[in-house]
């Protein structure tokens, strides 16, 4: 594909990835020479266009160093398409098939992506479908930098620069093994903290190896959400420090009252968390969660409790 009847403005510099309604390009401005992706729809149906340019008009409205920006709005034989940064890089899902971060990395990692959610929810934005494959890593000076991408199904709450905007509502939308269970009966209601237990999906993926809700079929797994169907952390990973355990247990709660609710109170989990400096020996591994006040205090008593007892 050649974008140069753009006004001359962008060429092609090959394809970074496809989906179902649209493929995304490596694009060169060619006044500037700066390089670009450019999301552009596959088909002319008039709701993907008017998704996307819901898309378009939402990220280009933020600001984070832990989002994918966008720069500009094109038209593309009639189709609309996104001018975005290009990160160079895999995303989370690929990097964690293919590398053996530490613990530390992978926490580092994690923070700054509870970092850029939590400016979604300052602007009255829940992304609705946080998943490893809509987190891209940009290598830095300082190390991976995760940037959010993917706001197809974003879901707008009192926002009145954003007026107009109409949301996707009283549909199911988001990935299977990440939504929460109030998300999984209707988008109309679902909430930031519909964000938070993707979150904790997200960060079991992170710290396990594998996605917690593990079946067969979309159902099945949406089935397991609903009933804390995940197998406990600890026992795939023998030395995980049951402060992490407890900050998994409280974001996948599945009743959404009863889960971690915001940001900050991750963050301010993450922050008192420190890793082993020896994880073989046995007494830091069999440490009780109830020595951890701040862990109490954080994500409070009865979460604890319930995941301790729930399972012993």
């Amino acid at each position: 594909m050649d974008f140069g009847a753009l006004g001359g403005r962008y060429s092609t510099l090959g394809l970074l990835g496809e989906g179902g309604d649209a493929r995304v390009w490596r694009v060169r401005h060619n006044e500037h020479g700066t390089l670009h992706a450019m999301k552009v729809l596959r088909t002319t149906d008039a709701k993907a266009s008017k998704r996307l340019l819901r898309e378009g008009r939402v990220m280009a409205s933020l600001d984070h160093p832990n989002l994918v920006t966008v720069t500009d709005v094109l038209l593309l034989d009639g189709r609309p398409s996104l001018v975005m940064e290009l990160v160079d890089g895999p995303d989370l899902d690929q990097w964690l098939t293919t590398q053996e971060p530490s613990r530390v990395e992978l926490v580092r990692i994690f923070r700054s992506i509870v970092l850029g959610v939590a400016y979604l929810h300052e602007r009255g934005l829940v992304h609705r479908d946080l998943k490893p494959g809509n987190i891209l890593l940009k290598q830095t000076v300082s190390g991976l930098q995760p940037k959010i991408t993917d706001f197809g199904v974003v879901k707008v709450i009192n926002q009145p620069h954003l007026a107009g905007f109409r949301t996707w509502e009283g549909v199911t939308l988001g990935t299977p093994g990440y939504m929460a269970p109030e998300q999984i009966e209707s988008s109309r209601d679902v909430d930031a903290r519909a964000d938070l237990f993707a979150l904790g999906a997200l960060l079991y993926r992170m710290l396990c190896g594998r996605s917690p809700f593990q079946a067969a079929t979309s159902a099945e797994r949406h089935e397991l959400a609903r009933k804390r169907g995940y197998q406990d952390p600890r026992q795939l990973v023998p030395h995980l420090e049951p402060a992490l355990a407890a900050l998994l247990h409280g974001l996948l709660e599945p009743a959404a009252q009863e889960r971690i609710g915001s940001c900050a109170e991750v963050l301010h989990l993450l922050d008192a968390w420190v890793p082993m400096d020896t994880p073989e020996d046995p007494e830091l591994v069999e440490q009780e969660p109830s020595k951890l006040p701040w862990v109490l205090a954080a994500v409070g008593v009865a979460v604890t409790i319930a995941a301790v007892l729930y399972f012993a």
